[in-house]
């Protein structure tokens, strides 16, 4: 009399069928816990908010300015962050308007000459790699205006040849605010950014303006609303985001602080 079948033998395709099921609801898991497909249908905006008042003048020569000039529009009150398929979308909201000609801005004895804010963005959340200036970016977004000339300038900058240096610079299209407004919004194109919706990045922004007298900074403001970090701490103002899916964390020198 043969022997019995076991009951694995029994159940050998049920067994097999029920492990293929238990690896496809694993790996779905695992796309919904590092992926969050959920973003590449629906986008957050992403704000990060700024203290008014609170320009820097940091540490270096007597190129810079050791009591900044107190300027709202080289003030930041806010970056908002927004993405689609195409293009990723940076609103820049100061606390006075941008101007129309930096020199009508009245200071004691001095001219200004140029007004630059900047969104730099560190690809691989890593400030060891990319431009050390900007705290390990790859990209750095800018926008720039000089005395007796009324054009904003908005561009990317891209290090192709991964030197630390941004060597690539292209125009961004403004596609709201500008000169005598207190904001301006840039879209610019994610495949020239080499950035993807739901990827998680480090940012850090500031404004700058320079004159006669200080050729390097004459007022300065960097995105940073946290009471744990000095407004004078240039390490600060790091912040951990996912596009699309809003703020991971606020960190100085990568250090994380403060989870949202």
């Amino acid at each position: 009399m043969p022997d019995e079948p076991s009951f694995l033998d029994k159940n050998r395709p049920l067994l097999i069928i029920g492990g293929i099921l238990l690896l496809i609801i694993a790996a779905l898991i695992a796309c919904i816990w590092y992926f969050d497909p959920f973003n590449f249908f629906y986008s957050k905006t992403i704000i990060l908010g700024d203290q008014a008042g609170d320009w820097i003048s940091p540490e270096g020569p007597s190129t810079i300015n050791p009591d900044p000039y107190p300027v709202d529009a080289a003030d930041l009150k806010s970056i908002t962050i927004d993405i689609d398929n195409q293009n990723l979308y940076v609103k820049y909201q100061f606390n006075g308007k941008i101007p129309e000609d930096i020199g009508s801005i009245p200071v004691n004895d001095d001219h200004l000459n140029d007004y630059t804010f900047f969104l730099a963005i560190d690809h691989d959340n890593n400030p060891s790699t990319g431009s050390r200036e900007y705290g390990g970016a790859e990209v750095l977004l800018t926008g720039t205006m000089h005395r007796g000339n009324g054009t904003l300038d908005t561009k990317y900058w891209t290090d192709p040849n991964t030197t630390g240096l941004f060597e690539n610079s292209h125009l961004a299209q403004v596609t709201d605010g500008g000169p005598s407004y207190d904001y301006v919004r840039v879209a610019y194109p994610l495949s020239g950014l080499g950035l993807a919706k739901s990827e998680d990045v480090t940012v850090n922004s500031a404004v700058v303006m320079t004159s006669d007298k200080y050729s390097k900074v004459a007022t300065m403001d960097r995105l940073d609303n946290l009471d744990e970090i000095s407004h004078g701490d240039m390490s600060a103002g790091y912040f951990h985001i996912r596009l699309g899916g809003g703020i991971m964390a606020i960190s100085s020198y990568n250090q994380t602080i403060k989870l949202i």
